[in-house]
């Protein structure tokens, strides 16, 4: 089959699992994941070859960016402790562990144990956000789980590197290589600054056109490349830019733009999502089949289950011991928040949460094929074999089984955001209304706009007193109003339609007022 009639095949397949996937309140990368599987049993479907530098250059910044722009900065500043612990110690832990395993288990060289580490390591960015966003958590573990995952791949990659340049020339060096952690880290983090100041200024330059929407497209892309041109953590540069961003210019653009941003980001992030967990399916029974031939499979796959096994103990090893420490440490830091662990629901949460995905598919698959020309790299097809393993096991295991883990250790979201918002929108309605009373006394507007306005922002007020818990005016508390209000959208809507099928208004004319008809009744 050729690859462009693979790619629409894996697009339509995409669609159909995960509407099965919403149906069956399956997450849908786990899904996409087995209907991989499927797809590649199938006669005439061969698993595409992945280059994976394009892999890491097509995936990885929308996702990282994608997953900053949506960061609550506050919540993911209040718990860096934690979430600085999970990206830098747990990864390095992990990473020793899977070594020493790998080592005197399957009895490969140390160096190879930790290139193994450094693949397996890091619960994907990917993987997080999407099974995460289906999960109703409180906000405080939600941004732990995201947070770790949206900078621990730089620490990952990072050893990786070292872990491939021991291998190639023989030798380590601790101190180097703790020296160029710490310029990459801290590189990747100045240079994510500067680059996003520069995307801000150029979004805010040519904003209100498409040119601004491709900036605001194209800009993950460019800072990923540039920091891999100047060997500083691309991972850290882009979600650095993408926070950037979002707290300094977000509101600073126009309305229609940030729709319009917002929609073609969430659609390109699912295609992308759809795409990478649906390849992570295929590619493991093409790597499964040469070791099948050579009469292997076997014992790797059993070696793979312990390693499999290793990566999630690694990760109750390290967090249920010290997330006492971890809170100790936060509360250091900012006393004047409440903790953001759980206790040890939260930590035994976080401790199973740990899906690995498309980083550890790209690492993988970037192992060099020979040390020179007349040396192959050793092992490389059982890292591969035993990566796919892990990424397909924590996927479908720890993926399907989260949901369980939440409701039984009782950690559904207790709904402050709710509360939250509420009160944001009933402060934002009653500064309105002052600054209503301050514009009738320069300009004396007309009473019939005015009576408009008040009322508009009357109902504001009166929705937010619900949301936040108050008693409502009982004129407005009346329980059919939101379908009233809907009806009257749908007869709008149908006359709109008549309008514009009797020729009486334009399809420009009916697209703007079927828009602002899909404003109001989001606002319901």
């Amino acid at each position: 089959m050729e690859h462009a009639e693979l790619l629409l095949l894996l697009q339509i397949a995409v669609v159909i699992l995960v509407v099965w996937a919403g149906r069956l309140r399956v997450s849908y990368p786990v899904f996409l994941v087995l209907g991989g599987l499927v797809l590649s049993c199938i006669p005439g479907i061969t698993s595409p070859q992945l280059d994976p530098k394009i892999v890491f250059l097509l995936f990885l910044p929308p996702i990282l960016h994608y997953a900053a722009l949506l960061t609550d900065w506050r919540a993911f500043r209040a718990n860096l402790g934690a979430i600085s612990s999970l990206a830098i110690a747990l990864i390095l832990f992990t990473t020793t562990l899977v070594a020493a395993v790998a080592h005197y288990w399957i009895g490969v060289p140390w160096p190879i144990g930790f290139i193994l580490g450094a693949i397996i390591s890091p619960p994907d960015a990917i993987a997080a956000t999407a099974v995460i966003a289906t999960l109703r958590l409180p906000t405080s573990l939600g941004t732990i789980i995201e947070g770790e995952s949206l900078v621990n791949d730089a620490t990952a990659l990072i050893v990786y590197q070292f872990a491939i340049v021991a291998v190639i020339q023989g030798h380590f060096s601790f101190p180097a290589a703790m020296g160029s952690f710490a310029l990459a880290g801290g590189g990747g983090i100045l240079l994510g600054l500067g680059l996003g100041a520069i995307s801000l200024w150029a979004r805010l330059t040519v904003q209100g056109s498409p040119v601004s929407i491709m900036v605001m497209i194209v800009s993950p892309f460019c800072v990923y490349v540039i920091a891999e041109l100047l060997h500083v953590s691309s991972v850290l540069a882009t979600v650095t830019t993408g926070l950037f961003v979002t707290q300094m210019g977000l509101t600073r653009l126009p309305s229609a733009t940030r729709i319009q941003v917002r929609a073609i980001w969430d659609a390109l992030v699912f295609f992308i999502n759809g795409f990478a967990f649906i390849l992570i399916g295929l590619q493991l029974p093409h790597v499964a089949a040469g070791l099948h031939a050579e009469g292997r499979l076997g014992i790797l796959t059993l070696q793979a289950a312990v390693i499999c096994f290793a990566v999630i103990a690694a990760r109750f090893l390290f967090i249920l011991p010290g997330y006492g420490l971890i809170r100790m440490w936060r509360h250091h830091l900012h006393p004047d928040q409440a903790p953001a662990a759980l206790g040890w629901r939260g930590a035994i949460l976080v401790s199973w949460a740990g899906m690995r995905g498309i980083v550890s598919l790209a690492a993988a698959l970037a192992i060099p094929l020979a040390l020179d020309e007349h040396t192959t790299f050793p092992y490389r097809q059982e890292l591969i074999f035993v990566s796919f393993f892990v990424i397909v096991a924590t996927l479908v295991l720890q993926g399907l089984s989260l949901p369980l883990f939440i409701h039984h250790l009782h950690l559904e979201t207790d709904g402050d955001d709710l509360a939250e918002e509420a009160r944001a929108q009933l402060a934002m309605a009653e500064t309105a209304l002052k600054e209503l009373d301050l514009i009738d006394q320069q300009e004396k507007l007309p009473d019939y706009f005015e009576a408009y306005l008040r009322q508009r922002y009357f109902e504001l007020q009166e929705s937010a007193r619900r949301d936040a818990g108050e008693r409502p005016a009982d004129h407005f508390a009346y329980p059919g109003r939101i379908r009233v209000w809907q009806r009257l959208l749908e007869a709008e809507r149908r006359q709109l339609l008549h309008l514009r099928n009797t020729a009486q208004i334009s399809d420009t004319v009916f697209r703007r007022l079927l828009t602002r008809l899909d404003h109001r009744e989001a606002t319901l």
